[in-house]
């Protein structure tokens, strides 16, 4: 992956949390490169990043995921909030 775009995810990340109320969830909901997605698109599926893209971006941005929930077979939702807060 293109490190000026890894930046550029986690530099949004920690603006979405500069801007939020500490106590602020932040919800992505998104396809994963994954089986199922595969499975569905095909090497469309290239398009999606992976979980652990994903965990780092949430992690480097200061950000910890504090439920997942799976939509369909295809589509998570990842909900976050500030590092080191407990629900």
């Amino acid at each position: 992956m293109r490190l000026e775009m890894k930046k550029e995810r986690i530099n949004f990340f920690k603006e979405l949390l500069r801007i939020s109320k500490p106590s602020a969830k932040i919800i992505l909901t998104e396809h994963l490169r994954d089986l199922p997605n595969f499975l569905a698109y095909n090497i469309g599926f290239f398009h999606f990043l992976p979980r652990h893209y994903w965990n780092k971006t949430f992690r480097e941005s200061g950000l910890k995921i504090c439920k997942q929930i799976k939509i369909t077979s295809f589509v998570t939702t990842f909900i976050l909030e500030k590092h080191g807060t407990s629900s």
